[in-house]
């Protein structure tokens, strides 16, 4: 298990240009594609310009933003099938950037954003990540703090056997099945607040 955690205090200065998640998402694709590299990967890319918070992203990475400690916008995963999220490589059965989920929110002052991999998706819940974020920011966590935090939550989740978390639950759903606990995969959490 590999747990990352990291730091942003801010998504871009104040002042500067914003590059395009869209077009910073498309370089780094056809970059992929001529370097013929087989393997594939999900991705999430977030920018803020001005009072406008950018996205895009393909697979099951994803982003929260909360507002005043709730959650107010989530992404929701991109996937063929239960467990089998889009992704790019250069295969030619891969996603491409025109599955891309593209969208943009006016940002506010106070926002929380926390981006990640489907190992925090998957092992804890919107309620869980809307808890912590609020203790956080009644505690005055740094955005470190917090992604230390909510990646602990994850990890913990990850190994325990008899919880419900979103994956457990998507899998009784889509399988039939009467499992319970969490999910061990990669776990990575950026969080950055708006400033």
């Amino acid at each position: 298990m590999h747990n990352a955690y990291t730091e942003v205090a801010a998504l871009a200065p104040p002042g500067t240009h914003a590059v395009c998640p869209l077009a910073l998402l498309d370089r780094a694709y056809r970059k992929t594609v001529e370097s013929r590299t087989p393997a594939g990967s999900t991705a999430v890319i977030l920018s803020l310009a001005g009072g406008t918070l950018r996205w895009a992203y393909v697979g099951d990475s994803g982003f929260a933003v909360f507002r005043d400690g709730r959650l107010f916008r989530r992404s929701r995963p991109q996937q063929h099938e239960f467990n089998c999220p889009y992704h790019l490589s250069s295969k030619v059965t891969s996603a491409s950037i025109s599955h891309a989920d593209v969208g943009e929110v006016a940002a506010m002052e106070g926002d929380v954003v926390v981006v990640g991999t489907d190992g925090l998706f998957d092992n804890v819940s919107d309620d869980e990540m809307e808890r912590v974020v609020e203790m956080g920011a009644a505690i005055g966590f740094s955005p470190k703090n917090m992604a230390d935090v909510i990646a602990g939550v994850a990890y913990e989740a990850s190994r325990c056997s008899y919880r419900d978390t979103p994956y457990s639950v998507a899998r009784r759903k889509e399988r039939g099945t009467t499992s319970t606990g969490g999910k061990a995969d990669d776990i990575t959490v950026i969080v950055a607040f708006i400033v």
